[in-house]
């Protein structure tokens, strides 16, 4: 057996060296859903041979340095018959893990001081319309292993854990299909070790997680040799330190950074960039009562049927054969001042744009925008975050209610937009006293025992108390701090702060950012890098940078470290989409969206504090994804409509998912919800770097 010892030494061995972070098993080989082990033939310190069943097997193991090891399987039929199979790598950790990760989907929360993710799923976490505990948790399920599909991590097939003292990982290489099409798995030993495993060629088992809270059954697929036929797949195991507790997966990714170095760009100019996101602003401008509002988005008619997840299989095939049903015609005109709507971000940006060009009317179409949101705010400092339901003069037991992602958002945005008006010679005093109204009301509401709520009643009572979405109102705080330089909000700001690292950052989770989706995500991530730099800058204190740099770790362990494979009549190859670089959204919603864009600047920011070239290089990496599939005069017609200028679909569908489609093997598809918030990220990202950044975002 192999044991590999401190990340460099390799060595062939019958008992554990001192200091070994993981064993090599012999291969196993399915066969007719039998798993059967390798008898060892012959092994050396590079090179394992085994024999399965008239199956022989070698693995080469090559130490290509910074804890990185290649291992090459060949496998020959050596008996007179054909044979369907599939190939199975493992490798087993000589320490006890405390902690596991498959990044941008499982991540393990029984160390996290109670949380449990079953609860985290279930709906507990404040979203009432999701109370099934049906995504994928924990290693197993109904007593088999979780086997994942190649694409449904970050790292292909990425697995990984890790102690105090050694973070372990296998994954998949991408030097050619047969290898990267693949599955990942981790099995908990009786003795407190796992084994890790990388399944050729791609499965999944014991079931498919193919919609929210809804299985399908397994995938199986297999690998077939004549008589006498040969085949070879690669993959990778990684041994290193963690670079804090719980943070194996930074050492991980960026090893990664130099497995799948990156080299993509897009043709679109900063320039193009710009003008292309303020011509769907104003393509999205409605009339909201005699007040001009920013629409959330422009969709088919199937859109609200298939985000709900009542619309499905047959009965959506059907639906989508009617041309009608596909039509671009249904904007989102609930009007949202933040979170999915961005209309306060969207309104800065139109009214910086209009002083720019000197476009007058624009930058009074901003004002009567912003002004209408400051109008709704109630004695509590709070408002409901759809102007649509306002104007509609819905009651209020029947608004939604006011949510920590909207508020903090629409804090910081009336803050800046207040600067901005100011920097033009124009004092909106009432845009400075709605953000601090929602300070103080946040001052007031954080509450040592769950820091923010996640919602409120519209006079401050709390609905949710759960979830890590407080971040947001962290923002706010300092967005508020910044210009009021009251010691209050810099003083509760720390203190949410120091509340949400040490329960749910410094464990490496952060929760239900996504209001639609209560689970583990990523989106909650953004606020606390923010807010770590901010502080940073503003006191000086370390700890705020070793805090940023979590964040950021955090954020990107869900950023796509490779491309998938998709065949050429999928829109992913039609339209010219890769998914290295886009980020997956949760672990209740399987897909993948450009939100990365928005952590450009801080993570620009982060590089040029820490002098750490990987977060320049994911920041690059996130940045020209976010420019993909965004229309120009040149795209052609996308499933019959020719699609706005400037516009992007939120969601890129790139693993077994039927939300959007009606069966699972339709992957690599673009849905037809082009909203907003996409757009607002990349002129918010491109208005507040630098020109030297932006000249190095674009070499």
């Amino acid at each position: 057996m192999y044991v590999i010892k401190n990340g460099s030494d390799y060595l062939l061995s019958d008992t554990y060296a001192d200091g070994a972070c993981c064993e090599v098993l012999s291969p196993v080989i399915v066969i007719d859903g039998i798993e059967k082990k390798g008898t060892l033939e012959k092994s050396n310190n590079q090179m394992q041979l085994s024999n399965i069943d008239g199956i022989r097997v070698m693995d080469t193991i090559d130490n290509i340095g910074s804890g990185i090891f290649k291992i090459t399987r060949s496998i020959k039929n050596e008996r007179s018959d054909k044979v369907n199979f599939k190939s199975v790598f493992e490798a087993k950790t000589v320490f006890k893990p405390c902690h596991f990760v498959f990044p941008g989907f499982n991540y393990d929360t029984a160390h996290c001081g109670g949380i449990d993710a079953g609860e985290i799923i279930s709906g507990k976490m404040g979203n009432t319309e999701t109370n099934v505990i049906n995504t994928p948790t924990g290693l197993s399920m109904d007593g088999s292993p979780w086997v994942y599909a190649y694409d449904r991590t970050s790292i292909p097939s990425g697995s990984i854990s890790e102690n105090d003292k050694c973070v372990f990982a296998i994954f998949a290489s991408d030097e050619n299909r047969q290898s990267l099409e693949s599955a990942g798995s981790i099995i908990r030993n009786s003795d407190g070790t796992m084994t890790h495993r990388i399944f050729h060629p791609v499965s999944e088992m014991p079931y498919t997680y193919a919609q929210k809270n809804s299985f399908e059954p397994p995938l199986e697929r297999y690998l077939s040799l004549n008589s006498n036929e040969f085949t070879e797949v690669s993959m990778y195991m990684f041994i290193g330190v963690p670079r804090y507790k719980y943070y194996g997966t930074a050492a991980v990714m960026e090893a990664c950074t130099k497995i799948f170095p990156f080299t993509r760009k897009n043709e679109l100019s900063k320039k193009e960039v710009w003008d292309l996101g303020i011509s769907y602003m104003r393509f999205l401008i409605k009339d909201a009562e005699g007040v001009p509002m920013f629409a959330g988005r422009i969709s088919d008619k199937l859109l609200s049927q298939m985000h709900a997840a009542t619309l499905k299989g047959e009965a959506m095939a059907q639906a989508l054969k009617d041309p009608e049903n596909r039509k671009l015609t249904t904007f989102g005109t609930g009007f949202e001042i933040g979170w999915a709507g961005q209309g306060a971000m969207m309104a800065r940006l139109f009214a910086e744009n209009g002083f720019e060009k000197g476009y007058d009317a624009d930058v009074l179409t901003a004002e009567k925008c912003l002004d209408a949101y400051v109008a709704t705010q109630r004695e509590s400092g709070l408002l409901f975050p759809l102007y649509g339901q306002i104007m509609r003069k819905t009651p209020d037991d029947e608004c939604r209610c006011p949510d920590a992602c909207n508020i903090g958002w629409a804090m910081c945005e009336l803050m800046r937009s207040y600067k901005l008006f100011k920097e033009h010679g124009k004092i909106k005093q009432n845009y400075y006293d709605f953000a601090v109204r929602i300070a103080d009301f946040a001052v007031n509401a954080f509450n040592p025992e769950y820091g923010f709520a996640k919602s409120w009643k519209i006079d401050g009572t709390p609905v949710s108390t759960t979830g890590s979405i407080g971040g947001f109102m962290i923002m706010g705080l300092c967005e508020v701090y910044s210009q009021t330089k009251q010691q209050k909000y810099l003083d509760i700001a720390i203190k949410a702060m120091d509340f949400y690292y040490e329960r749910d950052l410094d464990n490496f989770i952060c929760t239900a950012g996504a209001i639609d989706c209560a689970c583990i995500d990523k989106e909650t991530s953004y606020p606390f890098l923010e807010s770590a730099l901010f502080l940073y800058e503003e006191t000086g204190e370390k700890i705020w940078i070793e805090r940023a740099e979590k964040a950021a770790y955090y954020f990107f362990s869900w950023m796509m470290f490779y491309d998938c494979i998709y065949d050429n009549s999928t829109d992913f190859v039609k339209f010219g989409y890769h998914t290295t670089g886009g980020t997956l959204i949760s672990a209740e919603h399987n897909a993948i969206d450009p939100w990365g864009a928005l952590l450009v600047g801080a993570m620009f920011r982060l590089w040029h504090i820490t002098e750490n070239e990987n977060y320049k290089i994911w920041a690059k990496m996130t940045w020209w994804n976010a420019l993909l599939a965004i229309t120009t005069e040149k795209t052609p017609e996308i499933h019959g409509n020719k699609r706005p200028l400037g516009s992007q679909n939120e969601g890129f569908f790139h693993c077994r998912w039927t939300k959007y489609r009606p069966t699972c093997e339709e992957r690599g598809h673009f849905n037809d919800n082009l909203h907003s918030w996409m757009g607002a990220w990349r002129l918010h990202t491109l208005s507040t770097m630098s020109e030297d950044d932006i000249d190095i975002l674009w070499e």
